[in-house]
């Protein structure tokens, strides 16, 4: 049996168009996208035409771990000549725990992510990294996130430069080496093996933090244009660290720890690394220390870049301003036009400024608010505050996105589709599984075809699982891609990334792998990135397997239980051992 159901709240308009997309009672073969050789889990982002994908690497292996420069006293059961497979997971847990240990700027830093390219095998990203003076071999203490490829296999995302172990000064004033980087995270662009960083223009800390989210080849203007985000100003709170790293208070003695007998570049990423990465980890926002706006970079066909400036916010700010608005663009189609999410503020009936994002459309210099939240603020009721976004743009000007409604006394994420094409226009929201589902749209392609992630229970608490969905504007059907894989399939897909016009779609599944450990074969659940390919094969419908397997958590439930399951290993052997 396939799961298909029927909601009727389309435009005639768009039901009326012909769709030449596969049919959803196809079936697909899947392609596990694989991992590199050091990682263990891999997880999807985006593909081109040509079914050409970007993948991200978690769960690494074989890094080039500093034993010699763990505290004997702590880690005495270790041999650091000879350490084992399980001494490697405490170790590497131990300095990725950035809600602890990990925050010391004394201790080695590790990457947590790397990227390949698949077609019909992976291909690393290199280029990132450097080698390490001290040791001869590659820090491994890059991250790179390879975010979404073009046509041309022009790459973007956003990668760190490695971190460098360096004699500077403590807390204390004594001398100390610490590992620094002198940069925060920043968008890229790889064409053909150039790396290229970029950055906004503004004057801010070290360049400030920037990611490239969408790539495109815009044939009328023969330029590839890439965009994303890019820190324009300082935050308040960044303003008042720099004071607090650089200024010593009136009180102070002589001898006294302050922060500001650190260095400058090591005293700020203490703040970045608690309010940008520790409190994601911990399963919360993520709070730039910088104000953010939408930014397009443009390369001509040499791979030159002619062209960098912000696409603007609903709402300009200025340095240190207290309600401070960001915007970012989350996908460009190949007219150059973009879409993403904007905040503004909104004096509240009881006097408090609020920010509010709300989804958009970046086009010719104008910032179209798709869901006129702007115009209606006082309807919370139905908009909430939550961070509304448009996330995907196809060639045909229709967009997706989904907006945090509320649902009786809970907010859900809904779906909206918006034609572009028609002035008139509203954001239009279908049902979706049920009344009150959450499923949110991750792309669309030129056949009105979409997928995203969304949870198939009505349970009213908790993480409900979620299964990568499939959604055909034009007939208004949503189907579970679980149905559609043939039978005896090893995975549960989760989430779906992207879908290109021939059908293919980017999943995201859950399986079981055995990794070695110490000699001996260890299941470990993982999640891996699929391409879905459509077959003339009978799909296998409801499939009894997937409800056996135990594989339905949510996956930032089913990582956060992995991670914390490893550290109570760790801090558990680390107190048995001492």
């Amino acid at each position: 049996m396939i799961k298909k159901y029927s909601i009727s709240l389309v435009a005639a308009s768009v039901i009326a168009s012909a769709s030449l997309s596969v049919h959803a009672n196809e079936g697909y073969d899947v392609v596990d996208l694989g991992t590199l050789p050091d990682a263990v889990s891999s997880n999807p982002q985006r593909m081109n035409e040509d079914g050409l994908a970007v993948v991200q690497n978690s769960n690494l292996w074989n890094q080039n771990i500093r034993f010699d420069l763990l505290d004997p006293e702590l880690f005495h059961f270790i041999d650091p000549e000879n350490p084992t497979d399980s001494d490697y997971r405490i170790v590497r847990s131990y300095l990725n725990n950035y809600n602890g240990s990990g925050a010391s700027p004394a201790l080695q830093k590790l990457g947590t992510v790397v990227s390949h390219v698949y077609d019909t095998d992976y291909r690393e990203l290199t280029g990132f990294d450097q080698i390490d003076p001290e040791t001869g071999e590659y820090t491994d203490s890059v991250n790179v996130r390879a975010l979404d490829i073009n046509i041309h296999g022009s790459i973007v995302g956003q990668a760190t430069k490695p971190y460098e172990r360096r004699m500077t000064t403590d807390r204390e004033g004594e001398q100390v080496e610490y590992f620094i980087r002198d940069s925060f995270p920043q968008g890229f662009i790889k064409i053909n093996e150039e790396i290229t960083y970029l950055q906004s223009d503004a004057d801010v800390f070290n360049g400030g933090v920037s990611s490239a989210t969408s790539v495109n080849y815009n044939p009328e203007l023969e330029l590839t244009q890439v965009v994303g985000y890019a820190s324009v100003a300082h935050s308040s709170g960044l303003e008042n660290r720099i004071t607090t790293c650089t200024t010593l208070p009136d009180d102070y003695e002589e001898g006294d720890a302050h922060a500001s007998k650190e260095e400058l570049t090591v005293c700020v990423w203490r703040s970045w690394l608690q309010r940008e990465v520790a409190t994601t980890l911990a399963g919360s926002n993520r709070q730039p220390i910088f104000i953010e706006q939408a930014y397009i970079w443009e390369f001509d066909n040499s791979g030159a870049m002619v062209n960098a400036r912000t696409l603007g916010s609903l709402e300009e700010v200025e340095d240190g301003d207290s309600h401070e608005l960001r915007s970012s663009a989350l996908d460009i189609n190949d007219a150059g036009i973009a879409v993403g999410r904007s905040g503004f503020n909104y004096e509240a009936p009881n006097g408090a400024t609020v920010a509010i994002n709300t989804a958009v459309v970046f086009r010719d210099d104008q910032i179209i608010d798709i869901l006129k939240v702007a115009d209606n603020p006082d309807d919370l009721s139905v908009y909430g505050t939550g961070s509304n976004a448009a996330t995907a743009i196809s060639n045909s000007n229709m967009v997706v996105g989904y907006s945090n409604r509320r649902i009786g006394f809970s907010t859900r994420e809904r779906l909206f589709f918006y034609d572009l094409n028609d002035p008139q226009a509203e954001a239009v929201f279908p049902l979706g599984f049920y009344a009150n589902s959450s499923w949110r749209p991750r792309a669309i392609n030129n056949h009105n075809m979409v997928v995203g992630r969304t949870d198939t229970t009505a349970q009213s608490s908790g993480l409900r699982p979620t299964v990568g969905f499939l959604y055909d504007i034009n007939t208004d059907e949503i189907t579970d891609l679980n149905t559609l894989l043939p039978c005896g399939s090893e995975y549960r897909i989760v989430d779906a990334l992207d879908i290109n016009d021939d059908g293919e779609i980017l999943a995201m599944g859950t399986t079981v792998t055995e990794i070695d450990i110490d000699g001996e074969a260890v299941e470990q659940n993982a999640l891996r990135a699929l391409r879905l390919q459509p077959s003339s094969a009978e799909p296998c419908g409801v499939d009894e397997r997937v409800e056996r397997q135990g594989a339905a958590l949510h996956p930032l439930l089913a990582g956060v239980m992995a991670l914390i399951a490893v550290l109570l290993i760790t801090r558990r052997r680390l107190l048995r051992r001492k």
